[in-house]
């Protein structure tokens, strides 16, 4: 049997039994996203401060508005925390009930991408595309952490396919109103992030189809959005007053995604333009780079539907090309609808004329090197996460640096000639044009593996897994008021389970007897000032400020 009669079986068998592909999907996803979720600790300052409000939710009974070490946060709207805290109420708060909601919206969009993408372009591409989307990097590092990101992407991903419905002819009125339910859930989510995703992706998609914004259009659909979007916004407004309004509307949303009205103007160089592309295709390596040698096909995935996901991702890459602020993790919601365009684009390879023996030699070595670098960076990081090797903190650090001086110089340098050379065999039957365009091609596509490996490489320092949690369970034992000689460590806080807030040394001055959490820097100045000596109950190594490892001691002051 050919390949293409093979491949076509296959999608005959899935087309027999949707549902239970779906599930499967789903199963085989949360599975991987899940395990071992409870490893490691909750760390840095981002997760601990939603893992905290989770928290303050779920045993402290502050829902409506998020809280976090007795003072509001109102940084973001509160549907991850509703999601988390309804979990927690049922299982406690832990790290595993924290990141589940992350987990289940991950699975839950790689089942959307099969169940609705067989709709859109078919079965074959649809099932390529949700395996595109399960083992995406981007999505491998984002389902295992308790924040908000996976909840947009689940919600920004149905309301993509929802709006790629309703431009049919006879488009059912539930698919608009599945959209506008859908859209308000993101900005629920994430509010400006989700909204300009949306509205860029949804306007992107209706100028390509060449349809008009009506189209979309319901009376209920559009106040149901308006009510579930922004009614807790006016709650908050109301209850918070100029802190929500300048916290939430200005600084995170207008600073960070339109570029600020106080602060310096955006800058406007090429690696601030380029670097939300180079993370989307680093998201979804090793897929990006093998739907390079199938570039021939892109008119087929271009006519099979496939134009809509590229559209929508286009439109979310320039909208984020435009912000401020910018992390990897921000072009997640964009995933789905580009492995939706190229799992048809690599889906149709399969009925291609075969090749010359070294372009077919030359794709499987690129293949093999792609598929192994990636599993290599994918299972170092479960490994550290894990701690399956049990190695002491110092030989973990021994392995980890080995790790990143073979990732940075080998491993990149070897994806990069393979990479070239591959496309010097493919350029031997170009026009100059073309020639200019793949170089272009490559030279983005090498960029954004080297930035994909290294992040990943990153990601597994021993540094970012060293936990507080230990040391925190000291601090929560002691009777007695404790105070940060510093900045407030919100893992601390968290893992705590107690309010701590920032303290001077003259604020202190007229208590006889308190604790203290230092840092070693802090610390050296802290001594300077006491007049007594001051005895150190405990000490731990974290992550401070999500990035800068220090050591942190507990201290009782008797005066």
């Amino acid at each position: 049997m050919s390949l293409t009669r093979a491949l076509d079986w296959f999608a005959g068998v899935l087309d027999r039994r949707p549902l239970v592909v779906a599930l499967s999907l789903f199963i085989v996803a949360a599975s991987a996203y899940g395990f071992r979720l409870q490893l490691p600790d909750i760390y840095g300052d981002d997760e601990a401060l939603d893992a905290g409000v989770v928290w303050e939710m779920a045993e402290n009974g502050h829902w409506l508005l998020p809280f976090f070490n007795d003072e509001m946060v109102p940084e973001k709207p509160p549907l991850f925390f509703w999601l988390a805290a309804g979990v927690a109420r049922i299982g406690g708060v832990s790290e595993t009930t924290v990141r589940l909601p992350s987990v289940v919206a991950a699975a839950l969009t790689v089942m959307t991408v099969f169940l609705a993408g067989r709709r859109l372009v078919g079965t074959g591409p649809a099932f390529l595309a949700s395996l595109i989307v399960l083992s995406a990097p981007m999505m491998v590092a984002r389902a295992r952490v308790g924040r908000a990101d996976m909840i947009l992407v689940a919600c920004a991903t149905g309301a993509f396919f929802a709006a790629a419905f309703s431009l049919a002819p006879n488009a059912a009125r539930r698919h608009r109103n599945a959209f506008w339910l859908l859209a308000a859930l993101a900005v629920l989510a994430k509010a400006g992030a989700g909204l300009g995703v949306l509205a860029c992706g949804t306007l992107a998609v209706l100028l390509g189809a060449r349809k008009s914004p009506l189209r979309l259009a319901t009376p209920e659909g559009i106040i149901g959005f308006f009510v579930l979007a922004f009614s807790w916004h006016v709650f908050a407004t109301l209850a918070l007053g100029q802190s929500f309004v300048s916290v939430n509307l200005l600084q995170q949303n207008l600073n960070h995604l339109v570029g600020g009205i106080d602060g310096p103007p955006v800058k406007r160089g090429i690696e601030h333009l380029l670097k939300p592309t180079i993370n989307l295709i680093g998201g979804v390596i090793p897929w990006s780079i093998l739907a390079l040698v199938a570039v021939r096909g892109w008119r087929t995935a271009w006519n099979s539907g496939g134009k809509l996901g590229l559209i929508w991702a286009g439109a979310g890459l320039a909208f984020f090309s435009a912000a401020a602020s910018r992390h990897s993790y921000y072009v997640a919601p964009l995933v789905p609808p580009l492995a939706l365009f190229l799992g048809i684009l690599l889906w149709s390879e399969k009925g291609t004329q075969p090749r010359a023996p070294v372009v077919r030699i030359t794709l499987v070595s690129l293949s093999i090197a792609v598929v192994v670098a990636a599993a290599g960076v994918v299972l170092l990081r479960a490994w550290s996460a894990a701690d399956w090797v049990g190695m002491s903190i110092s030989d973990h650090t021994r392995a980890v640096m080995l790790w990143e001086w073979w990732s940075r110089r080998s491993a990149l340098a070897v994806v990069v000639l393979v990479l070239l050379a591959a496309a010097s065999i493919f350029s031997f039957t170009m026009t100059w044009r073309r020639q200019a365009a793949w170089a272009v091609l490559v030279c983005l596509l090498a960029t954004a593996g080297i930035q994909a490996v290294t992040e990943a490489a990153l990601g597994s320092e021993s540094t970012a897994r060293l936990s507080l949690k230990s040391f925190a369970g000291e601090v929560a034992r002691v009777d007695g008021p404790v105070y940060f000689y510093g900045p407030v460590i919100r893992q601390i806080v968290y893992h705590a389970r107690r309010h701590i807030h920032h303290a001077s040394f003259d604020e202190l001055s007229g208590q006889p007897s308190f604790y203290l959490i230092a840092t070693e820097s802090e610390l050296l100045e802290l001594r300077a000032r006491l007049a007594q000596p001051a005895q150190e109950l405990a000490g731990g190594e974290g992550v401070i400020n999500n990035s800068d490892a220090a050591h942190v001691v507990l201290l009782r002051v008797d005066r």
